[in-house]
């Protein structure tokens, strides 16, 4: 008959393998015979249940609630969990007891679900020494050295250690092992593609049982095409891949990752490690197939993550896969690489580490901005730096072959890097002066430049060529998007931001085009008439351009903002605004009025009433202590709410 210590182990098998539905299954039986209440158990349950516990039964229902805790977290509970682990730290204090592996262990586990990992990694060190088993010791240091690597620290100390420790072990493996095993496979692989190193990756036999962490990095690796191992997506063997390993981590979202597809529930289960490796490799999939993979299915991932939020997680790899992914979007909107390289640099962790094969993509891309802007000088000199990099030689790694056909080194390319080489060369050779039209006014979206046939004249101003290209395509649209799509101005607010746009199409309207009537009505900008006289050049096919993209412009326009400046806003501008707002609903009022409403200091008040009088929106009359104000009938404040803010 089995006892209740085989079934607890069973049941940290299963919960090892990600097999949760035996897992509970067992959970269940187990807390049965232990007389555990069935169901989710609070804090204050835990405590009765190791107070009153036997001495027989209190190792066994202590990992039965260790158990219990583990799996809290995985169904979302990560606060219940950290709740029941304390109180089984504290209640195993009071008894005098010796803290088990598992509790230090799933303590660790739960650190690094907060992305905590210096905590993470203290816990972990302290869990090897609370076991006499060697596999429980590898599992510890093996998540050990995850930390240290996503906290930029070496680990080359612990992965010596684990490889010590697996000589000792006997013949038969544990799953601890096994687990560990895949994770070190793991983490060679991610090493092994940091630095380019695709023959080590691909060249080894595959000794894997089932489809697990390094077979999913080999595939996604695997994917990506520029390197002479990539497999097309149609030759993959998803399918089978989705029936190996049912308990395969994070199954759904990295199946969906290699297919391509979006899933609702995939804004809010996923990691960020997780969400770095899928945009990195929608990315690359945009680039080389833009037909197969359009861009509005990247822009939707990007616009479906907060990255305010994202920008306290990132490792350094992660980092650098969204950066390159976001330099590679950029580098199709000549006006956004400004924006872009601040919000990047708003995301950069602390640590700062660079790999080989993301630096020289980044130094690629580089490159190419330079050529793009026919900075002929700097872009000979980063060639040069290029050609000093130490994968410059790889000839598994393509990007070198693509430089070549830009400098026409050599005069075809194959797949799967064709079109990505024909477009960027487009772009690159693209000069506004080649235009032969007999249009009046040329605009050049790639360059935000417009050329005037009759005064021969050309201006460069991307918020009037963004203005013109978006009423082009839409013939109308409300002011908050005009204001998007023109100056990436968010919270369109009729007070501040109506005289900007007034202000823009003025200037849109300087160019006398006699067919064409620009103007504002209900709330919209409108478009009407021949736009004959108008040739928009684009020298890029649709399925590259992101610059007319309203997700695009939303995300490099709402760069980082810290949170003083927030605060700058809103005592600069809103505050101010929503006060007038409820002073304009009285026939008149005093600065008094404003000092109380307000709760401000008469310094202030005049302060605020002065603004308001030199932008038109109050008059006043009365002298001295009998002024009072009202507001400018001329000047009707609109669209202020709170819910603007």
């Amino acid at each position: 008959m089995t006892t209740t210590a085989e079934q607890i182990k069973k049941a940290w098998d299963f919960r090892l393998s990600q097999n949760f539905e035996d897992c509970r299954t067992s959970i269940a039986q187990i807390k049965q015979e232990l007389k555990i209440p069935v169901g989710l158990l609070n804090p204050q349950q835990v405590l009765q249940i190791i107070e009153s516990a036997p001495s027989s039964d209190l190792e066994n229902s202590i990992q039965a609630l260790l158990l219990a805790a583990s799996l809290m977290r995985s169904d979302g509970q990560l606060t219940l969990s950290q709740q029941i682990l304390e109180t089984i730290e504290s209640s195993i204090s009071k008894r005098n007891i010796e803290s088990p592996f598992q509790l230090f262990f799933q303590k660790a586990i739960n650190y690094v679900a907060n992305r905590d990992y210096s905590a993470a990694l203290e816990v972990f060190l302290t869990s090897r020494i609370h076991t006499k088993l060697i596999e429980e010791k590898i599992y510890a240091l093996s998540n050990a050295m995850f930390c240290l690597d996503n906290l930029g620290l070496s680990f080359e100390k612990t992965k010596s250690e684990i490889e010590k420790l697996m000589k000792e072990l006997p013949e038969q493996k544990s799953n601890y092992f096994q687990q560990s095993l895949e994770q070190l496979h793991a983490f060679e692989t991610r090493i092994k593609f940091r630095y380019g190193k695709f023959g080590d990756i691909f060249n080894h036999p595959n000794t894997a049982v089932t489809f697990g962490q390094s077979e999913y990095l080999k595939t996604w690796i695997k994917m990506l095409p520029y390197h002479t191992y990539h497999m097309p997506f149609e030759e993959l063997q998803l399918e089978d891949l989705s029936l190996a390993n049912p308990y395969f981590y994070k199954k759904s979202y990295r199946l969906r990752t290699l297919q391509g597809l979006m899933h609702q529930q995939d804004n809010t289960d996923y990691n960020v490690t997780e969400f770095a490796d899928r945009l990195y490799l929608w990315t690359w999939r945009w680039l080389v197939f833009p037909n197969q993979f359009p861009i509005t299915r990247l822009l939707a991932l990007i616009n479906s993550v907060d990255f305010s939020e994202l920008s306290h997680f990132l490792t350094d790899e992660d980092f650098h896969l969204v950066r390159n992914s976001l330099y590679w979007i950029s580098l199709f909107d000549p006006t956004s690489f400004e924006k872009v390289e601040k919000l990047t640099a708003s995301l950069r962790p602390h640590q700062g580490r660079s790999y080989d094969l993301l630096s020289f993509e980044n130094d690629f891309q580089t490159y190419l901005f330079a050529l793009r802007d026919h900075r002929n000088i700097e872009a000979q000199d980063f060639l040069a730096n290029l050609k000093q990099h130490p994968l410059w030689g790889n000839t598994d790694l393509l990007f070198s072959v693509v430089i070549k056909y830009l400098n026409q080194d050599v005069s075809v390319i194959s797949k799967p890097l064709q079109s990505l080489a024909i477009n960027l060369s487009k772009i690159i050779k693209s000069k506004q002066e080649n235009a032969t039209t007999s249009a009046d006014i040329v605009i050049d979206t790639s360059s935000d430049r417009i050329y005037d046939a009759k005064t021969k004249e050309t201006v460069t101003s991307e918020p009037m060529c963004r203005g013109f290209e978006i009423l082009h395509r839409k013939g109308s649209v409300m002011c908050e998007e005009f204001l998007l799509a023109t100056f990436g101005l968010h919270n369109y607010d009729a007070l501040m931001h109506d005289q900007k746009i007034f202000n823009l199409l003025a200037r849109m309207r300087g160019y006398k085009l006699e067919n064409l009537k620009l103007g504002v009505k209900a709330g919209k900008v409108f478009a009407i008439g021949s736009w004959k006289d108008i040739q928009f050049i684009r020298p890029l096919l649709d399925e590259y351009r992101v610059d007319n993209r309203i997700e695009w412009q939303s995300l490099v326009s709402s760069n980082i903002i810290k949170k003083a400046d927030k605060e700058e806003t809103l005592q600069k501008w809103i505050k101010p605004n929503l006060l007038l707002k409820k002073l304009c609903g009285k026939p008149e009022f005093t600065r008094e009025d404003v000092e109380k409403l307000a709760g401000t200091s008469r310094s202030t008040a005049n302060r605020l009433i002065k603004t308001w009088l030199d932008q038109g929106f109050l008059d006043k009359k009365g002298n001295a202590r009998n002024t009072v104000y009202f507001l400018n009938e001329k000047n009707k404040i609109r669209g202020i709410s709170e819910n603007n803010i």
